[in-house]
């Protein structure tokens, strides 16, 4: 890797620390959408999202799989009285129904409308530190992390925390005056700025990768895609008749191009002059000089080369469709999770095994 974008300086430096080069810090990256409510926004979105409800609502996420303790963290939350749950299950509509069978109010499985509800609530509570969460901070809303799950869950909700982004409560008995200072207290004003701030700097991903288009890096790649469509093109114009019209010679041309683009593609970091020499080459026949579209300048089609691919290398790109399905079969069979087996309407125990480590649920 030539370069590693870090939304924050915490995940910086823990890229750093394992080797990682060309490490920058750009800021996030989320959906326009994502952003502080006006109050006219705000009531049209209680209204819609917790109709009659005066309590501060809490969001409780568990990303689109809906993996973790999320009823125990329901029931944590309504045993806290600082706030009204609103539960979102993902795809996981086993985890839903079973919700909705306990009572709670506000459940929802797959939410298409995320920056409309966040509006709607107060406080977010999550446990795996992801997307969800980024996007609450560009909304404006407190986090906190609970009941996270294993592995990147408990990590994210420790960076987050370092950061000031983050509250992590690891004990139910805390839940409840973590959620009040995050709704009321100066915490929470204070995660409030900091996500927000996220947001406000000038150097942001997408300037990150422009810099990076120009570095020697992306201009070698770029000479060489130029160099074998340039081949290409003299060698489409060099063969077309002298009487072709300009339709039938910018067919030709499309069609070398077309197949210059696909190799330049495969290979960008080869040059004609670094090609092993059991790559094979052709020639065409001399033939009146035509003009070459791309640089605007006569063409020398005689005995242009127009590289091919060698054996092992057309091998290698058709095996990677087989090498894609048994990985998918060896995914399946090793179970990623309840919404897939809903989804595809086989047996969860075939398809649930993560999942259920995970959500801790006998079955």
């Amino acid at each position: 890797m030539d370069v590693h974008l870090a939304a924050h300086p915490v995940p910086a430096g823990q890229a750093r620390e394992r080797g990682a080069a060309g490490v920058r810090v750009c800021g996030p990256v989320v959906g326009p959408r994502f952003g502080p409510a006006t109050e006219a926004r705000r009531r049209a979105a209680r209204l819609r999202f917790g109709p009659g409800e005066s309590a501060p609502l809490a969001l409780l996420v568990a990303g689109s799989w809906g993996v973790g303790e999320v009823e125990q963290a329901a029931a944590d939350i309504q045993g806290s009285g600082g706030a009204v749950k609103v539960v979102v299950c993902g795809r996981n509509e086993a985890l839903a129904a079973r919700l909705r069978e306990q009572g709670v109010a506000h459940v929802h499985g797959w939410v298409r409308d995320m920056p409309e509800l966040m509006h709607a609530c107060d406080v977010l509570v999550q446990n795996a530190g992801g997307l969800t969460s980024l996007e609450a901070f560009a909304s404006g809303l407190p986090v906190a992390s609970y009941r996270c799950i294993p592995g990147h869950g408990q990590t994210n909700a420790a960076a987050l925390q370092e950061a000031g982004l983050a509250v992590w409560v690891r004990d139910r008995t805390t839940l409840a005056p973590a959620l009040n200072d995050l709704l009321t207290g100066p915490t929470g004003r204070r995660q409030r700025a900091r996500g927000l701030e996220l947001f406000r700097t000038d150097a942001g991903p997408a300037q990150a990768i422009a810099e990076l288009a120009g570095s020697p890096v992306f201009a070698r790649t770029t000479r060489w895609a130029l160099t074998t469509r340039a081949a290409a093109t003299a060698t489409a114009t060099a063969a077309a008749p002298v009487g072709a019209t300009a339709s039938s010679r910018a067919k030709a041309e499309a069609k070398a191009g077309a197949k210059a683009g696909l190799r330049s593609h495969a290979f960008p970091d080869k040059t004609p002059a670094q090609t092993p020499a059991k790559t094979t080459a052709k020639t065409t026949a001399k033939t009146p000089t035509r003009t070459l579209a791309h640089f605007g300048r006569p063409a020398t089609p005689t005995h242009t080369p127009t590289l091919t691919l060698t054996a092992p290398r057309a091998l290698l790109l058709k095996a990677g469709l087989p090498a894609m399905l048994v990985v998918t079969v060896v995914t399946l069979l090793l179970g990623i999770g309840d919404p897939l087996a809903d989804a595809y309407e086989d047996s969860a125990v075939s398809l649930g095994t993560v999942t259920h480590f995970l959500d801790g649920a006998a079955r």
